[in-house]
């Protein structure tokens, strides 16, 4: 399909919100096809800064027959959305328009209207097409997931320590409920690196919890997240792309859940032994990963760091 486009459009999102990885992942994409495509990256007015070597277009949501016209689309392009799953009506927006439409979704949309031509979905399991909704072109599997060479292994030393991140938004504000749970354990031998999401009080934290030896905490951003995550033997996270890292990685890690269906897809890592699928967390679960976290080390069991899985 690339080969067909005169232009790429990519559209995607970084506010205090919806966070940066979208972004990010198509800062990696754009990079990898500028020079042998007409690439423009459409994208919130604050993150242009620093990106001015990409043609760049502030997203405006409301007005995308505006933003056919000032790029000069036509049906020869692509517009590519890589945009968070809570925003995918947007889509519905550019549909009618005579260009053709992609979207990188996390999740699935199983019996969701669907509004792209073509749907890329990056999941742990053997490559897939499938044709959903009726019309959409899916291609699934392990092959379509995306991860930041700094985040591969080169067999660095694993210290007993426990990198803990909930990502830069931290929408459930698990973090205060995992801090709790840590805090519960007492002495360990493991150095528990908690980071903080942003927006967060820092100083109010940092009161709390300056009496719990085994706890470090840091503002997000202040330190190397993925030579952190490599140096370390566990990693608590809340599912999400942080799964992939953490197996590049060779990190085993604990997975805490938003709802069923975010733990459906850990479950399709863990039982590779990669990791340990906690489930749904809330306020009710902090005794549970307390006594979970107490325990370590975990037995990685059946781990296969193997770039074979799961294809």
């Amino acid at each position: 399909m690339l080969q067909l486009m005169n232009k790429i459009v990519f559209v995607t999102r970084a506010t205090q919100e919806s966070g940066k990885g979208h972004f990010f992942r198509v800062v990696r994409m754009i990079k990898s096809l500028y020079k042998n495509y007409n690439c423009t990256l459409v994208v919130d007015k604050d993150a242009i800064a620093g990106n001015e070597r990409f043609k760049c277009h502030p997203f405006d949501e409301n007005h995308p027959e505006r933003l056919v016209r000032e790029l000069d689309l036509s049906s020869g392009d692509l517009i590519w959305f890589d945009i968070p799953d809570l925003q995918y009506q947007i889509l519905k927006r550019f549909t009618g328009l005579g260009i053709p439409l992609v979207s990188t979704n996390m999740f699935e949309k199983i019996g969701e209207e669907r509004y792209e031509d073509l749907a890329v979905y990056p999941v742990f399991e053997r490559y897939k097409k499938s044709l959903v909704g009726g019309k959409t072109l899916q291609l699934s599997g392990s092959d379509l997931i995306s991860i930041p060479e700094e985040f591969f292994s080169k067999g660095e030393s694993k210290y007993p320590q426990v990198l803990v991140s909930m990502g830069g938004t931290d929408p459930m504000d698990f973090t205060p409920l995992v801090l709790k749970a840590i805090s519960k354990i007492g002495p360990s031998k493991y150095k528990f690196k908690v980071i903080l999401p942003k927006g967060s009080s820092d100083e109010k934290i940092l009161n709390e919890y300056k009496s719990c030896s085994h706890i470090e905490l840091y503002e997000f951003g202040s330190i190397d997240f993925a030579k952190t995550l490599k140096s370390s033997e566990y990693a608590i996270i809340n599912g999400g792309m942080t799964r992939y890292e953490c197996i590049a990685a060779k990190t085993f890690f604990v997975a805490l859940s938003i709802h069923d269906l975010q733990a459906s897809l850990s479950e399709k890592v863990t039982k590779y032994g990669l990791g340990e699928n906690f489930g749904v967390f809330n306020e009710k679960e902090i005794k549970r990963l307390s006594l979970l976290l107490s325990s370590l080390p975990l037995s990685p069991g059946n781990a296969q760091f193997d770039d074979e899985i799961p294809v």
